[in-house]
């Protein structure tokens, strides 16, 4: 029962944080895009993961993840836009 705690825990660990965490990487200008395009695939994925989970109301949490991820991707876009109109 433990290792299950677990494995749950890290699931929703892993779809609190990393959207954020990929976001807010994104809008520092030092950042590669090397980094923040994957990060940004890798939400992406866990947000469809999350969006085809059988539970109803538990789904729409994948929205989040998703959202952020194409803010993550749309800001370092933008951001390498300004630096070679510049």
């Amino acid at each position: 029962m433990a290792s299950l705690a677990l494995l749950v825990a890290i699931m929703f660990l892993s779809v609190i944080i990393v959207g954020p965490l990929c976001y807010i990487l994104s809008l520092f200008e030092w950042m590669p895009k090397l980094i923040i395009y994957p990060l940004s695939l890798v939400t992406i994925g866990i947000g469809v993961w999350w969006l085809f989970l059988p539970v109803p109301n538990v789904r729409y949490v994948g929205l989040l993840p998703i959202y952020l991820g194409y803010l993550s991707i749309r800001n370092k876009n933008n951001a390498s836009l300004r630096n070679h109109n510049s």
